[in-house]
């Protein structure tokens, strides 16, 4: 059995894309900040905080696939208030 492990799980092209590879029978590791509601292991994690990105990792069986579909949005407004850091953080942190 395959294994992907898939950033974002919980909601979008994440969560639709783990329901896709779990219906072809791999193995998938959601990870995400929010449970998605599908039928597979799920790490609690903030891609934007470091520390959450170490213990998302802890155990990790190994991987056949790595998807990246984790992201935040912040109108350009809102930028200061959500931190160019943290924008930068998540997608640097795949």
């Amino acid at each position: 059995m395959k294994t992907a492990a898939v950033t974002g799980a919980s909601s979008g092209v994440g969560h639709a894309l783990c329901a896709l590879l779990h219906s072809q029978a791999w193995k998938v590791v959601g990870i995400s900040r929010t449970k998605p509601d599908e039928k597979i292991e799920w790490r609690k994690c903030d891609l934007a905080v470091p520390e959450e990105r170490v213990h998302a990792l802890d155990g990790l069986p190994e991987i056949d696939a790595l998807v990246h579909c984790a992201f935040t949005y912040a109108p350009p407004d809102d930028l200061p208030r959500v931190g160019q850091q943290s924008l930068a953080a998540l997608y640097l942190a795949a």
